[in-house]
């Protein structure tokens, strides 16, 4: 630690160039911001949003509310239509019933507890461990 070899071999190169931060914007970034400010004075108003969307905060922590009608906020107890069983479910009972008549075996649904959780091994073993 310290010694001359060690510093070299440690060495971060980076830390040796210098770095423009205040570089000249590009021509053509400066060309649009001239015609924007241009067709700004032109139509005397502004193309950039300058304050916070109105729907959200700047951070989207929170949302504003839209001043809504007096009253009834939105539509109440309408009617909800029956479209009858989904067609997944209908698709699951058909596959029961076909593997029920392909093993001549009849699923029997049991309630039972919940199982215990079993907690696997999510650790990768090393290449060396593989055989």
């Amino acid at each position: 630690m310290g010694t001359s070899e060690s510093k070299a071999k440690w060495h971060n190169v980076a830390k040796d160039v210098l770095y423009d931060y205040n570089m000249p914007m590009d021509k053509d970034v400066v060309s649009t911001n001239k015609h924007i400010a241009d067709a700004e004075d032109r139509l005397g108003t502004t193309m950039v949003q300058m304050r916070d969307d109105p729907i959200g905060s700047s951070i989207g922590i929170t949302q504003y509310m839209h001043p809504g009608p007096v009253g009834k906020p939105y539509p109440m107890n309408y009617a909800v239509p029956d479209f009858g069983v989904d067609t997944g479910i209908l698709d699951v009972k058909g596959s029961i019933s076909a593997a029920e008549k392909q093993t001549g075996i009849t699923f029997n649904w049991k309630d039972t507890e919940p199982r215990e959780v079993v907690e696997y091994n999510t650790k990768r073993p090393l290449d060396s461990e593989i055989q």
